[in-house]
C-alpha cells in the first residue's frame, strides 16, 4: 500500500493535489465552494459546497444554484438545491460530480438566495472558483483505477 501511495504522488498523470476554495460570507449566509484546482479532461471530479447560516434567524426558501459554463457537465447532484428552512448556526454540505469535455480554464459559481425569517429581507450571496482542465499525459487502466480509488478515499 505504501508503494502505491508513493506511486500515485509521483506519476506525471496525477492532477495537482492542491485544492481551490472560494468563500464569500455575507451575513447571515456563508458559502464555501471547493474542488481540485487541476483536473483531467473527460474524468469526473468532485465539487463541494459548505453552506452555513451564521445569522440569528432562520433562512426560509433557500435555493442554491450551481452555474456551470459550457464544457462542464453535471454528472450527479442537482443544479438547484432547495432548503425550505435553514436554521441559525447550522451547516449543510452539498456535493456534485462534474466532468469536463475540453481542456480549458473554467469559472464555476454557486449562488444562494433566501429570505431571512422575521426581517423578511431577501438574502443573496455567491462563491466562485476557477479550475484548470488538463489532458492526460499517461494512461494505464489498472493504475488509473488505483488513482481513482485513492482520490475517492482521501478527497471526499
Amino acid at each position: 500500500m505504501f508503494f502505491v501511495l508513493c506511486l500515485a504522488q509521483t506519476l506525471p498523470t496525477q492532477a495537482s493535489e492542491s485544492y481551490i476554495v472560494g468563500t464569500v460570507s455575507v451575513t447571515p449566509l456563508k458559502i464555501e465552494l471547493s474542488a481540485r484546482s487541476r483536473v483531467f479532461v473527460d474524468k469526473k471530479f468532485n465539487l463541494k459546497a459548505v453552506v452555513e447560516n451564521v445569522g440569528q434567524s432562520p433562512i426560509t426558501d433557500l435555493v442554491l444554484t450551481l452555474h456551470l459554463p459550457s464544457g462542464l457537465t453535471l454528472i450527479s447532484g442537482e443544479l438547484n438545491e432547495k432548503i425550505s428552512i435553514f436554521e441559525p448556526k447550522k451547516k449543510q454540505i452539498v456535493h456534485w460530480q462534474i466532468q469536463a469535455s475540453e481542456t480549458e480554464t473554467y469559472d464555476i459559481k454557486l449562488t444562494g438566495s433566501g429570505t431571512e425569517q422575521g426581517a423578511g429581507e431577501l438574502i443573496k450571496t455567491s462563491a466562485s472558483l476557477t479550475i484548470d482542465v488538463i489532458k492526460h499525459r499517461f494512461y494505464h487502466p489498472i493504475l488509473q483505477s488505483l488513482l481513482d480509488f485513492f482520490n475517492f478515499i482521501f478527497h471526499r
